[in-house]
């Protein structure tokens, strides 16, 4: 299952520049990132979503939590990626006699000295592969909980910070199989991203085993081919133009909406926390950053919303007797919140306005909205959608889907509009962000 786009789409939009940072628009540091993604497909076939939410959660600078039953090459994965960075790279093997100074290191006794110096455990590293998470107990599980949310290690009293970049990627499986422990929900709540690895579909199987065949040794990543593209600097300088993301207010409170709704969905017993909206947040802005945005839209939300949420909500018991899983109330909450539609202005108009000519696109039950063109008033371009029509109605009836493969519209002088038409400060380009009235042409 890939909770995200194959391939980022490298074409901003106007209207959404916010430089804050000379990294955030360099795009040899972007089209970086896009090669690791293109050196591990050379490992691992068919999980290119995967390798993009591991890409999210390292800029983002959280943790990532791979789930998926035996053998569908949830190592293979987090093993490639390292090998495309030129970052320090440490494994444990997690079993229920694992210990937590195994985890975090210890004070050990120096016969020749007489003293106990500290002997660093393998989480000093930059990637730690923690494989089979949920197979130790609970006490060596939370061995981690303060190095990954505060990169350090506290010994004896004693403070000792981890190296930057820091990311724990952890793979686990299903709480069903034998031999497995429920991780904290603590824990849990540390890991910035959860990734469901299927099954893979009959082509991609075929594609797994034609590499075994031709000579492929997943025990060895170096003999596909795998060259770190990457290092220390260049993943430190993409976190910084992560943070350097735009973010308008719009969008903002469309994040708090979905927070909230999920607390009041009547199937979940506890919703996101104001924790998981910021994580959230985190997360969109790395995704928008390496699709070429220079500030977050509704699009880069949704897109992120399910892996980062997924392990976050706790299904009531009830609602899980009949199948109801986090996955499929958060698609819920996406399709009834509100999403802030943006639009630009007529051509030759120095403001919004509604345009008559433009014939509505969305049926009538779902709330029409205006079609694209160069002379209407139309929703922020995506590249979701296929040509040569607008088909994607949002909850609220706004159309927002862009043909694939067509250019954005270009920027223009334009004001925030509210129900009643255009009013407000006006902005400096085309793109603010307008919420969605369900009115018809309403700006």
């Amino acid at each position: 299952m890939t909770d995200l786009p194959a391939a980022p789409d490298q074409h901003p939009a106007p209207g959404d520049r916010a430089p804050h940072d000379r990294n955030q628009h360099d795009p040899g540091l972007r089209d970086a990132f896009g090669r690791v993604r293109a050196e591990v497909a050379k490992a691992v076939v068919g999980q290119e979503g995967a390798v993009s939410g591991m890409i999210v959660g390292l800029l983002a600078q959280g943790h990532v939590l791979l789930e998926g039953v035996p053998g569908v090459a949830k190592t293979l994965l987090v093993r490639s990626l390292a090998a495309a960075m030129s970052l320090d790279t440490k494994r444990i093997q997690f079993t229920p006699d694992l210990m937590p100074g195994d985890v975090t290191g210890s004070l050990v006794y120096d016969a020749s000295t007489g003293t106990f110096p500290f002997r660093e455990g393998p989480v000093f590293t930059n990637v730690l592969l923690a494989d089979e998470v949920n197979r130790t107990p609970p006490k060596t599980q939370s061995a981690l909980l303060e190095a990954m949310e505060e990169r350090q290690v506290s010994v004896d009293g004693d403070a000792r910070l981890l190296p930057d970049p820091f990311f724990v990627a952890a793979t686990m499986n299903p709480i069903e199989f034998e031999g497995t422990y429920t991780l904290p929900e603590a824990q849990l709540d540390r890991f910035l991203v959860k990734l469901t690895l299927d099954i893979p579909p009959r082509d991609v199987e075929w594609q797994v085993l034609r590499r075994h065949a031709d000579g492929f040794v997943p025990r060895d990543v170096r003999s596909a081919g795998i060259t770190p593209v990457v290092g220390v600097d260049e993943v430190l300088a993409a976190q910084r133009a992560v943070r350097a993301v735009g973010a308008r207010d719009d969008v903002l409170a469309y994040i708090v909406d979905l927070a909230r709704a999920t607390r009041q969905a009547p199937s979940v017993r506890v919703g996101v926390s104001p924790r998981g909206a910021t994580a959230l947040l985190a997360a969109a802005k790395a995704w928008a950053w390496l699709t070429g945005y220079d500030a977050i839209t509704p699009d880069h939300v949704q897109a992120m919303a399910l892996p980062v949420w997924r392990h976050r909500l706790r299904v009531a018991a009830d609602a899980e007797l009949e199948g109801v899983g986090a996955d499929g109330v958060l698609q819920q909450v996406l399709e009834q919140v509100r999403v802030p539609i943006w639009w630009r202005s007529p051509a030759g108009s120095s403001r919004c306005s509604p345009s008559p000519s433009c014939p509505p696109c969305c049926s009538p039950a779902g709330g029409p909205a205006w079609r694209g063109s160069s002379s209407c008033c139309s929703p922020r371009p995506s590249t979701s959608c296929s040509p040569p029509t607008w088909h994607a109605c949002g909850s609220n009836g706004g159309c927002r889907d862009w043909p694939a493969g067509t250019a954005p519209p270009t920027a223009r002088s334009c004001s925030r509009t509210t129900a009643g038409g255009c009013s407000g400060a006006s902005s400096a380009t085309c793109g603010s962000p307008r919420p969605d009235t369900g009115r018809a042409g309403s700006g």
